[in-house]
């Protein structure tokens, strides 16, 4: 007959000495050990390779669901059953997270735990069993929460990796249309330059304007009609790539000329796999289209590679306006490759002569998409000799100057400077023969009929194919209101400023005085907050003190009563028949005392608290308090909110459990809300209910004198954290918000961490 061999870990003997009995009705079925502690049952369990482990949750030195873990990892021919108070859904839960074959309540009957052990041994891990013990099925790997690995090409669905309603939430950062203007007059330059190399140019100054981490355009193929994209320019992180591409009807860009719109990704690689070798990886990624004679083309796009930089409706209109700037661009790259091709060809067969016509064709198709460029532009575009005689002369400059083109080329510049500023163009001149660049010189200008304008410069010279600086290119922006606004913000400063000097005396004579009661009264009231706050620690510790004595004393006795009652029964049953009401209603009896002391023991202080964390210890108390109450409460925390501080944990459980107690016995609401949130900076949370509300009298009361010792209470734990509370209530309805600084939920991390490496160790 083959033995089964049980290893019993608990830390309570008087359980140990129950289970032993209880086990002991089995012939076949041998305890190979006892362990008083997670380590000991690691220990033991290696070297004494039992069948079964009976294990307890709540140990010293290692708590039983992390010695399950590592038993499952090293021994995975062990099974590993729970056997615990813990609030019965929860440690299922948590005995399926780690990998164990059943979980049985300690509340329930003897029976119950002898056959969950026969199904374990004598089933491969049968799916559910009768009361609350239930076997969880076991893969034999974890897999990362939330992550697919191996997803196949199209697996996720596209609106799952596309953010672009975001760009209108997030915060936008002010347009700097300075830095825009540089970046047009930049690119105008490359047109004129160095128009061989203008995608990359274009790529480039993506790359800064959008202060991203890579850049760069994508361009249909036109060999087999635009079956994919390539890559011919690329600037940042990702310029190593230049010259690879995407699929045309499988990829992002394809998503945006489907769309025609501007579209924002996260982690695309989710549904592209075929970007997941391409390093370094995307965190966003926002892509606009652009068209040349209403055909797309290709798109634009900049990436971030860092989860701290977020796009946002700025980029997107900044990214857009360059992007009409690409089609530009795009002609221009088109008509090079396809003018230089028909040079090639030509210069086979015909003479240089003809080479040169073709250059000059070249140039004369440039020159056209650049003029273009200069007058679809909102600035005044300029461009004059050295001797400062204007040459050329934009649609914007007519609309800014009043001067028509005929009027004002071939005139020289002074015909827009007042003479008090004629000796700043002399210096202009000088700066632009040496080849220096100049940007954002602020000054005035005359218009025709002599009204004064306030306009930024920026005047870059221009250079012929030898670079020899033969004139100037100058844009100028209108910033009159911009000025006057200035100015009107200036007089108005200084006339408060004449004001609060006047009052400035006075007031500070108060202050002094208002300073010395306000020392005096801070002082008393950070005396009497501390002496609150070590009465609640007092009053903490000790209904933690009682509900672990619950736990740990009374409810143990009786569980391991309700095993010894449960031989008695099977004994009077042969020996005393008459006497088995009696005996089993002990039992029963037993059984539910052990429910109470549980459900107080866990209201004075839960143990999911410490064990498993806010989110648990939160769902076992509302669904607590929906049985008692018939409240429909519903809680929003996220699955992997993770740990806080102990202290952090217990003020949020604290204030969840007096904000729903009042809305029960005053607010007259059925229903409670419970919204819990962390980001870097804080943790926040809000219980919001849908009674009568609180009228603005008792309000401005509450929010003058904390009214209410549950209130104060509340507001005194929020406070010893540096939080901040907050009570709205409107007519109907109140919300109570609490943010929390996060720097105790890191800590917490921190402290989890070094708990982690040493349970490994």
């Amino acid at each position: 007959m083959r033995v089964l061999r049980i290893l019993i870990a608990d830390d309570h003997e008087v359980v140990r000495r129950g289970l032993r009995s209880l086990l002991a009705s089995r012939m076949d079925w041998e305890v190979c050990g006892e362990a008083a502690d997670g380590v000991e049952a690691v220990e033991k369990a290696k070297n004494l390779r039992p069948e079964v482990v009976l294990m307890n949750i709540s140990m010293p030195r290692m708590n039983g669901l992390d010695a399950t873990r590592i038993i499952r990892r090293e021994l995975p021919e062990c099974k590993v059953i729970i056997v615990s108070m813990t609030d019965p859904e929860m440690a299922s839960k948590h005995a399926g997270e780690v990998d164990a074959a059943a979980y049985v309540a300690n509340s329930e009957t003897p029976q119950t735990l002898l056959s969950t052990i026969e199904r374990v041994v004598g089933q491969e891990l049968a799916p559910v069993l009768s009361g609350n013990a239930k076997v969880t099925e076991s893969t034999g790997s974890q897999q990362g929460a939330g992550v697919e690995m191996g997803i196949p090409d199209g697996a996720v669905a596209l609106e799952s990796i596309l953010c672009t309603e975001e760009l209108q939430r997030r915060p936008s950062r002010p347009p700097n249309y300075e830095k825009e203007n540089r970046a047009l007059v930049a690119l105008a330059q490359a047109l004129a330059d160095s128009r061989h190399t203008i995608l990359q140019t274009l790529a480039d100054t993506i790359l800064d304007a959008l202060e991203a981490g890579s850049a760069g355009l994508s361009l249909l193929t036109t060999h087999d009609g635009g079956k994919r994209f390539y890559w011919p320019a690329i600037a940042g992180l990702w310029q190593p790539h230049i010259g690879g591409g995407t699929p045309r009807d499988f990829g992002p860009c394809g998503d945006v000329l489907d769309r025609n719109i501007p579209l924002l990704f996260r982690h695309f690689e989710l549904r592209y796999t075929y970007f997941l070798p391409v390093t370094p990886p995307v965190e966003e990624c926002l892509l606009v289209p652009f068209y040349v004679h209403g055909k797309a083309v290709g798109t634009i796009w900049a990436i971030a590679h860092d989860d701290r930089r977020k796009f946002d409706a700025e980029d997107e209109r900044l990214l857009s306006s360059l992007g009409k700037f690409a089609s530009s661009a795009y002609q221009i790259h088109a008509s090079l490759d396809a003018l230089q091709f028909e040079a090639g060809e030509r210069e086979k067969a015909e003479t240089a002569r003809r080479g040169d016509v073709a250059e000059r064709d070249l140039a004369a198709r440039a020159a056209s998409l650049l003029a273009a460029i200069v007058d679809s532009s909102d600035d005044a575009i300029i461009s004059k000799s050295l001797d400062g005689v204007i040459t050329s002369w934009n649609k914007s400059a007519e609309r800014l100057f009043g001067y028509g083109a005929e009027e004002a080329i071939g005139q020289h510049v002074t015909l827009i400077i007042p003479a008090d500023r004629r000796a700043e163009e002399t210096t202009i001149l000088e700066r632009l023969k040496r080849g220096e660049r100049v940007d954002h010189f602020e000054t005035i200008r005359v218009r025709k009929d002599g009204t004064p304008l306030d306009i930024s410069l920026t005047i870059s010279p221009v250079r012929d194919a030898t670079g020899r600086v033969v004139g100037a290119s100058k844009v100028a922006r209108d910033v009159t209101e911009r000025k006057r606004a200035e100015r009107a913000s200036q007089e108005s400063e200084n006339r408060l400023r004449a004001l609060t000097d006047t009052l400035e005396t006075q007031v500070r004579a108060r202050t002094a005085e208002l300073e010395q009661r306000n020392w005096e009264v801070l002082e008393q009231s950070e005396q009497l907050r501390e002496l609150s706050h070590r009465l609640m620690q007092i009053q903490d510790n000790e209904r933690r003190h009682i509900a672990r004595e619950l736990h740990d004393s009374a409810g143990q006795i009786l569980a391991a009563m309700s095993m010894s009652l449960s031989n008695v029964v099977q004994q009077v049953k042969k020996a005393a028949p008459q006497l088995v009401r009696e005996a089993e209603d002990a039992q029963g009896l037993v059984r539910e005392l052990s429910q109470e002391i549980r459900t107080t023991s866990y209201l004075l202080h839960p143990p999911l608290l410490d064990e498993s964390g806010l989110r648990d210890a939160l769902l076992w108390y509302i669904r607590g308090l929906k049985e008692r109450s018939g409240l429909d409460i519903q809680l929003a925390i996220a699955r992997d909110f993770g740990r806080l501080s102990p202290e952090m944990e217990l003020v949020i459980f604290r204030v969840v459990q007096e904000c729903l107690t009042n809305v029960h016995r005053h607010s007259g609401s059925k229903v409670a809300a419970i919204r819990i949130a962390r980001n870097h900076q804080s943790v926040t949370l809000e219980v919001q209910d849908e009674g009568q509300g609180i009228s603005p009298e008792k309000l401005g009361e509450i929010r003058s004198r904390g009214a209410g010792v549950g209130l104060r209470g509340m507001r005194e734990r929020v406070l010893q954290l540096g939080g901040e509370m907050r009570i709205q209530s409107e007519g109907r309805g109140t919300k109570i918000s609490v943010i929390l600084p996060a720097a105790e939920a890191d800590r917490a991390k921190m402290a989890g961490l070094t708990d982690q490496a040493r349970t490994a160790r």
